[in-house]
């Protein structure tokens, strides 16, 4: 058995998909006029997140804070965060086509150059269905393993019985590409069960989305690989980012193994934070 490790290192984005509640709503909005650090909900809530949270609000009185402010005031004075309160439930990297990215089996390198160049040779399962044969073996697995965060499964309306089937079902979903480094699938044919019913719980006006960019350096990495092949892997990525970034590729990687798809583990290594912007939506509602 291997272990694979992925780094991915560059500029890029990462989003914090959370709500706002009706109670930090109003007393930002309050702080609008006692504090100069922005106009909007979203321009005070982004200062407060970016910056520290005791200095920002040192010009309130603690009495007027504990009065007026409880939520703030509780949040100073417990030491906790404002992303505590935001009930954050995913947050995905951006990855972009000029990422750098090394990618290790057992410590030797098998690619390394940029997330661009990795996939160049990338084909729609679409345009390429009529002319060539497209081998499905390696991934035609039902079971995903997923984290304990995000619950990942395959659409339903996918079947595994053979490979003209399989690749019958994706298009039913959406679409698919394949390459000598593994596949590109989004979340139109591998769902996020997880941000699905969030959709369905969380009322439009109270979504949110934080934005930090920064110099990041990512690690991915999952032990105990029965059987590595690069044509294992699926680069999995959001939609909703897909359509509202220019050049992102991926957010999650997937192997397909003996016994399932498992997801690999995510590890921020580095982050040097750059800025940080608090827009009122999620990305899929853009």
């Amino acid at each position: 058995m291997s272990k694979l490790d992925i780094t991915v290192q560059g500029k890029m984005n990462r989003y914090h998909l959370g709500e706002l509640s009706d109670v930090l709503k109003k007393e930002l909005e309050m702080l609008i006029s006692k504090l100069d650090i922005g106009s909007t909900v979203e321009d005070i809530l982004s200062h407060l997140l970016f910056n520290d949270l005791d200095d920002t609000l040192e010009p309130v009185e603690e009495k007027e804070l504990s009065n007026n402010f409880p939520l703030l005031s509780e949040i100073k004075n417990s030491g906790g965060t404002l992303f505590d309160e935001l009930n954050i439930f995913f947050q995905p990297m951006v990855i972009d086509g000029d990422n750098y990215i090394e990618i290790k089996n057992d410590n030797e390198i098998v690619f390394k150059g940029t997330v661009e160049s990795m996939l160049e040779d990338t084909q729609s399962i679409e345009v390429m269905y009529e002319d060539v044969e497209i081998d499905t073996e390696k991934i035609r697995n039902e079971k995903i393993i997923s984290d304990k965060v995000i619950e990942h499964k395959w659409g339903d309306l996918i079947e595994f019985s053979d490979n003209q089937s399989f690749l019958d079902s994706i298009l039913n979903e959406g679409d698919a590409s394949f390459s000598k480094n593994g596949w590109l699938i989004g979340d139109d044919v591998i769902k996020n069960k997880t941000y699905e019913k969030k959709l369905e719980g969380v009322e439009y006006e109270k979504r949110l989305s934080v934005i930090e960019y920064g110099n990041y350096q990512i690690k991915y990495s999952l032990n105990d690989i029965k059987e590595f092949d690069l044509k294992k892997l699926i680069w999995h990525f959001d939609y909703g980012l897909y359509e509202y970034k220019d050049k992102y590729i991926f957010s999650n990687v997937f192997i397909a193994d003996r016994d399932g798809i498992y997801k690999l583990d995510e590890n921020i290594e580095n982050n040097d934070q750059k800025s940080l912007a608090v827009e009122y939506d999620w990305p899929i509602d853009g």
